[in-house]
């Protein structure tokens, strides 16, 4: 049987950020947490390009990270995201 959970508020217009903040870095970590004590074997991250940062050769790769410091909430998140998944 395969389970499927999808972790990812997208609502960037949001005045109140707290929700992508809870979503998208709180809810990925509980998502890893319970997938790891039901011993998934596979656990799929897709992050986002928001997250990958400027490159001065002109080619950024997902080695180049975002340095961008007034990114709005939902950009932070990401990162965020990502960097816990990562971590």
């Amino acid at each position: 049987m395969r389970r499927r959970a999808v972790v990812v508020d997208t609502r960037a217009w949001l005045r109140d950020p707290a929700p992508l903040f809870r979503v998208n870095v709180d809810g990925l970590r509980n998502a890893m947490d319970a997938a790891l004590g039901a011993s998934i074997k596979r656990f799929v991250f897709t992050s986002s390009l928001v997250t990958i940062g400027q490159n001065p050769s002109g080619v950024a790769t997902e080695r180049d990270a975002l340095d961008w410091p007034d990114a709005p909430p939902y950009v932070r998140t990401r990162v965020q995201a990502e960097a816990l998944f990562l971590q």
